[in-house]
């Protein structure tokens, strides 16, 4: 895997896993084997959370504030590739964020976010 800087963006952009190794580290020697390891240790877990979900749509049976939480966990994975190694978890998520009750608590959470910026 070759990791290059993409000059102009926003630290808070890209994949998960290249943003849990971001800042300066890129220029280290290193830095390409540690986003190895972390993206390894992501597709350990989602694993474990594939097979746990299986063919259901929620967790634990019913639609709960855990589905709600970890959607909102997952959603960070979006354009990394590692999510739709999963499709169950990518319809999982699809489904969690369709969902008012998501809705409702992201836009909260969005109104948090811009009243501490402003």
């Amino acid at each position: 895997m070759t990791v290059t800087p993409q000059k102009g963006r926003n630290r808070h952009e890209g994949s998960a896993p290249r943003r849990l190794g971001r800042t300066r580290r890129w220029r280290r020697p290193w830095y390409a084997q540690r986003l190895q390891g972390l993206e390894d240790a992501i597709r350990k877990r989602l694993g474990g959370l594939s097979a746990r979900l299986g063919d259901g749509d929620w967790l634990d049976g019913a639609f709960s504030a855990g589905d709600l939480l970890m959607v909102t966990v997952l959603r960070r994975l979006h354009g990394s590739g590692l999510l739709e190694e999963h499709p169950n978890l990518s319809r999982y998520v699809a489904r969690g964020e369709a969902r008012p009750a998501f809705r409702r608590a992201f836009d909260a959470q969005r109104a948090v976010f811009a009243a501490s910026k402003g």
